[in-house]
């Protein structure tokens, strides 16, 4: 669990590579996925971060969260695989492979690990003249209906929930006056019924009220069973279930109450077999006769995803670890 303070950090962070990502949608030629998503594990490394301008870096995180009596780090490591584009439609399920571990050096029994396989997938300026860039009705052209399928059967032999999309979106602030109301209009309505309480809660209340509110997001993360059609639909379904990468980070780590975010991801907690397969570990593969059958004879180590990404949070640095239950 976090604290308040710890809350506010973890996500002022993950929303500051939100938005450097996203900017590069709104440029004359936006970038693509793989670009994006490459992208994304060079903004999420300490070192190769320094590239870029974050305005909020990881340094800058340490050094606030040293500030307190919260003994907390976060280390990022990433694996990257090669593939070819064309094989990743037909053969691999997921562009990122991605996965939280949480250490409590406190109290060891609240530790975990968690992952999943995310499809990325980009949002399209509504009309061929990038200078108009994005409205409301802007959609995710890439979404393929037999990729999508493919994952479905993933996750019905898995029997969990370990595959989402992330969407890439250019952030409400980035666009033009009106597109940029009518996305704070209905994300108003849709939080109207939240009573704001917890530790979740209280920081959304805090957010909602902020002139820089990590919930206009660029980053989202979503189920298999809820893909938007169009940029309304995204800011419409905010944490029902779309939800923004920060918070979809956060809301692992801090007490989920408070908050109304769909993220079943206990469903995956600390299981060896989905995290095998989200790195790629053939021996795990090997040994199921029925996964073999839903990736319908195709080379097992094709599933891969492109990149996989780790994030460790250790709470309690250089402590002995504590191996009393309560």
């Amino acid at each position: 669990m976090l604290s308040p303070r710890a809350v506010h950090l973890f996500l002022k962070y993950f929303d500051s590579i939100d938005e450097s990502l996203t900017r590069r949608l709104v440029r004359k030629r936006p970038w693509d996925e793989e670009s994006l998503t490459f992208l994304l594990t060079e903004l999420l490394d300490k070192e190769s971060q320094q590239d870029h301008k974050l305005s909020y870096s990881h340094e800058s995180l340490i050094d606030e969260l040293s500030n307190t009596d919260e003994p907390l780090s976060i280390d990022v490591s990433i694996e990257t695989h090669s593939y070819n584009k064309s094989m990743e439609r037909y053969v691999t399920q997921s562009d990122i492979g991605f996965i939280i571990s949480y250490q409590n050096q406190f109290k060891s029994n609240t530790s975990f690990r968690t992952g999943w396989l995310m499809q990325a997938k980009r949002l399209f300026p509504s009309k061929q003249s990038y200078e108009t860039q994005f409205s409301i009705s802007s959609s995710f052209k890439s979404y393929d209906k037999a990729q999508h399928e493919r994952m479905v059967r993933l996750r019905k032999w898995a029997n969990c929930d370990f595959i989402r999309y992330m969407l890439y979106c250019p952030r409400p602030a980035t666009l033009d006056d009106y597109t940029r109301e009518h996305l704070s209009a209905v994300r108003t309505e849709a939080l109207s019924s939240n009573i704001f309480d917890y530790i979740l809660g209280l920081e959304l209340r805090d957010d909602l009220i902020s002139s820089n509110q990590t919930v206009a997001a660029g980053i989202f993360v979503t189920p298999l069973s809820h893909f938007p059609k169009t940029l309304l639909d995204v800011h419409k379904s905010i944490f029902r279930p779309v939800t923004p990468f920060s918070w979809f980070v956060v809301s692992l780590l801090a007490q989920k109450r408070g908050i109304d975010i769909d993220n079943n991801y206990r469903q995956n907690l600390n299981n060896p077999i989905i995290e095998g397969l989200i790195r790629g570990d053939a021996s795990v593969i090997e040994e199921d006769d029925d996964l073999k059958e839903v990736l319908g004879g195709f080379n097992m180590p094709k599933i891969l995803p492109a990149h996989t990404i780790e994030v460790c949070i250790i709470n309690g640095i250089d402590r002995p670890r504590d191996h009393n239950k309560g």
